[in-house]
């Protein structure tokens, strides 16, 4: 098991405390490492002091978060890894519902858990992968019910997807060899979406596991700095775009941005003029989103094709 923590003290406690007690319960034989990125809060001494059972790798500068994970798969020596927010709590039986169904669907290179709210409700984990979700939001095809991508899933069964949140993620060691470490080129945002593209390529599945339960709190394991969040999201997925989908798949993206953001701000436009606070709300998220597709364009394609170059 391999959490990364960046400033998380306040939630990597119960986050550990839930995972030992989970497979020392069950039996289940286990390492766990604890990768902290430079964190000025005291998460690494925090960890040291209350978990020395745990091995803690200590970075002395930041380097994002799939290069923290990608340490902690290094030194691990399963035959899974489990990659885990420090912001989860693991419910009684997730591991060993992920363990068998590793074993259940010899063709996924990972399963992933039901992500569950503080408050016991489902929390969306399981996505479309890049190119079917612009589109299909530009075109109104999920909401059209045209296609279907997971939003409305119930997750009472297990479920082959596109790509699961590395909230919570457990990978088969064997596929590393084919499918590689999580790409570095990515900071936080991107890591998980890269790597279901890449298996799948590779012919593997992603199964979603509906026995499996980990309450994720969102938002609280990685920093809570909500503009360089944002910045990372898109740049993230410029970057997809470019590495899966070559330059027009870049030009493709940022055209249907542009164009979900026009068609957004044409129907929420005169509600807001209106006074109505929630369409003025979704007019200022889609004008911000139109902006950084025409403002960050140029810097993010070029940064993409430097970090592309040999």
């Amino acid at each position: 098991m391999v959490i990364t923590t960046a400033n998380a003290r306040a939630v990597v406690g119960p986050c550990l405390d839930s995972l030992l007690a989970d497979v020392r319960g069950a039996g289940v034989s286990h390492e766990v490492i604890v990768v902290d990125d430079a964190s000025a809060d005291g998460t690494a001494e925090f960890v040291a002091a209350r978990f020395p059972d745990v091995t803690l790798v200590r970075r002395d500068t930041p380097g994002g978060y799939a290069a923290a994970n990608n340490i902690g798969i290094r030194a691990a020596r399963g035959d899974a890894v489990l990659l885990l927010n420090a912001d989860t709590v693991v419910r009684p039986g997730a591991v060993t519902a992920l363990l068998a169904a590793l074993d259940r669907y010899p063709g996924a290179a990972a399963v992933g858990p039901t992500l569950l709210n503080p408050d016991g409700s489902i929390q969306r984990s399981c996505w479309r992968f890049p190119l079917r979700t612009v589109i299909g939001n530009t075109l109104w095809l999920f909401r059209a019910g045209v296609w279907d991508d997971y939003r409305a899933w119930d997750h009472r069964a297990d479920r082959p997807v596109d790509w699961i949140s590395s909230a919570a993620l457990m990978i088969r060691r064997a596929a590393f060899a084919t499918v590689g470490l999580l790409d570095e080129r990515f900071w936080v945002y991107g890591v998980d979406i890269d790597w279901g593209l890449r298996a799948r390529r590779a012919g593997y599945e992603i199964v979603s596991v509906a026995a499996a339960r980990i309450v994720h709190l969102g938002g609280r394991s990685w920093g809570n700095a909500t503009d360089r969040q944002y910045e990372d999201h898109m740049r993230s997925q410029a970057l997809l775009f470019r590495l899966h989908h070559g330059r027009a798949g870049l030009i493709l993206f940022h055209g249907l941005i542009l164009l979900n953001s026009a068609a957004r701000v044409l129907v929420w436009g005169l509600p807001s003029l209106l006074g109505l606070e929630t369409a003025r709300r979704k007019t200022a998220e889609f004008l911000r989103l139109a902006r950084w597709s025409l403002t960050g364009r140029a810097g993010v394609q070029a940064r993409a094709e430097r970090k592309l170059s040999p």
